[in-house]
């Protein structure tokens, strides 16, 4: 019998701001929405979305300034995860 993988939360919204970037057609240099914005969109706390947008950071899909936002890095190396 195979083992059902656990998906956390902040994956989750990993993959639904990927999603978000593939369907609002986003470019390297675009901005995305604030964390507020996105965990009204998602339904999730900000917390979740910080961390998230962490994970994303690291990966190199975005970049974050303060003061300024979250941004599109130049290089996207990130794909939704199945």
């Amino acid at each position: 019998m195979k083992t059902i993988k656990r998906v956390s939360l902040s994956e989750q919204v990993v993959n639904s701001v990927i999603q978000y970037i593939q369907e609002n057609d986003l470019h390297p240099g675009d901005q995305l929405p604030t964390e507020n914005e996105f965990s009204s969109l998602f339904g999730v706390s900000r917390t979740s979305v910080r961390e998230a947008i962490k994970a994303l950071g690291i990966n190199g899909v975005l970049t974050s300034v303060p003061g300024k936002g979250t941004f599109l890095r130049r290089q996207q190396r990130a794909c939704a995860r199945d």
